[in-house]
């Protein structure tokens, strides 16, 4: 009977895959990566610049968009300037669309649910709406921010000190705990105390929805994850999320109450939580709305920071002389408000260029098609074709940045660079 349902599996997948190859060898003009390449890959263990490196990019040198396997899908992934631009702008084809919908019954489905990030048209205005005073708006306390980065300073060099002769300095732990507490303090208005207890709540609850999330080969096949549902590990999954949302929710209840004839006002000061908070509260949002905004504002909020931060500190180390030249600025300016540390050319040219050879999330692939379209006038694109981009291809494209564009050079941002 084993033998007889492996059988099944086996011959249901190999008639599933034939079925998407054929639909993949369509002569649309489009390259297609085979489907074994991503499973080689995993096999292979790369991450995804690997994978771009080896099998996107020159595929999408001539054509600036391919075809590959992506969460269960075959998905266009865009690196031509003009054709992400015609992308970005007729959302009305192009819609934004997560995990909820592209892999509803997976671990990422039931943590992101319907958020801002996913969403458009009405929905995403009704998110924004109470969502954005925190996120632009909101002043930012430059002194909070500035005790919770001496907190993670002080802990380094703790850290440091313990070290035995020869020994190195592992900062990945420190950091993470560092920018939780500064995603806590903006963003959550609370005090989530990672840095001064590594067992604190917000660290436990984070850790046990990691752990429980999926393989490699899972998040290429969402299916296999699907199935988990049914059994004790999925359950554990389940009830992992769910007490993540819980705390953040019961995170954004502390704020106080606001009448609703002030919201307006309190919005324009609020912070991200307490603007949900006011959305709930006013029937407006649901609470899986709440949650999975709360969820996505720390998972987005913290581990860009985290994943910038790590990639700066790892170009820093190999170049003293620009460490150097970095801690002249900062001393020299000693910035303890907005105006002054956005006057410091260097460091803002330090954070650009991070964020253009380092990008968090270097590919998404986030929109889905409403209606048939052309692409950039010769790609056919169907209804319910997934479309994304490599945002680490465009940032290391030579056509764009010059033959050096896998370098690392601040001063290719000039010296008149500043933040904002």
């Amino acid at each position: 009977m084993s033998l007889l349902l492996l059988a099944f599996i086996v011959g249901g997948l190999a008639a599933a895959l034939h079925a998407h190859a054929a639909y993949a060898r369509r002569n649309d003009g489009i390259p297609t990566i085979p489907l074994f390449t991503n499973i080689l890959s995993i096999l292979r263990g790369e991450t995804r610049n690997d994978f771009y490196k080896n099998n996107l990019k020159c595929h999408l040198h001539g054509s600036g968009v391919v075809r590959t396997w992506l969460a269960g899908h075959w998905s266009l992934v865009i690196t031509d300037p003009d054709l992400l631009m015609e992308v970005f702008k007729n959302e009305q084809i192009y819609s934004k669309a997560g995990f909820i919908i592209k892999a509803p019954r997976t671990m990422f489905g039931h943590l992101f649910g319907v958020n801002i990030g996913d969403s458009h048209g009405v929905e995403w205005k009704l998110f924004r709406t109470y969502m954005k005073p925190g996120l632009q708006d909101r002043p930012v306390d430059y002194q909070a921010l500035s005790n919770i980065s001496n907190r993670f300073i002080d802990a380094l060099l703790s850290e440091q000190r313990a070290l035995p002769p020869g020994g190195y300095l592992a900062c990945d732990d420190i950091a993470k705990r560092w920018s939780i507490d500064g995603v806590g303090h903006h963003f959550f208005d609370t005090d989530f105390q990672a840095l001064t207890d590594c067992k604190a709540v917000i660290l436990k609850l984070w850790k046990l929805v990691l752990s429980t999330g999926p393989t490699p080969l899972r998040s290429t096949f969402p299916t296999l994850e699907g199935l988990d549902w049914l059994s004790s590990s999925g359950r554990k999954k389940i009830e992992a999320v769910r007490k993540f949302h819980e705390f953040l929710v019961e995170v954004s209840e502390k704020h106080p109450v606001v009448e609703k004839e002030t919201q307006q006002d309190v919005l324009k000061q609020c912070c991200v939580s307490q603007g949900l908070r006011i959305g709930y509260l006013d029937g407006k949002l649901n609470k899986d709305q709440l949650s999975c905004n709360l969820a996505v504002t720390f998972i987005n909020g913290h581990e860009n920071i985290l994943s910038l931060t790590k990639s700066a500190m790892w170009e820093l180390g190999k170049r003293p002389e620009l460490q150097t030249a970095l801690r002249s600025e900062v001393l020299t300016t000693n910035p303890t408000s907005r105006t002054e540390l956005h006057s410091m050319p260097l460091l803002a040219s330090v954070v650009f260029e991070t964020g253009r050879l380092y990008p968090p999330l270097s590919q998404l692939a986030n929109r889905i098609a409403l209606e048939p379209a052309l692409l950039g006038g010769k790609y056919p694109i169907s209804k319910g074709q997934w479309v994304g981009w490599n945002a680490y291809g465009v940032h290391t494209s030579t056509a764009i940045w010059g033959s050096d564009a896998l370098e690392f050079k601040p001063e290719r941002w000039g010296g008149s660079c500043y933040l904002s």
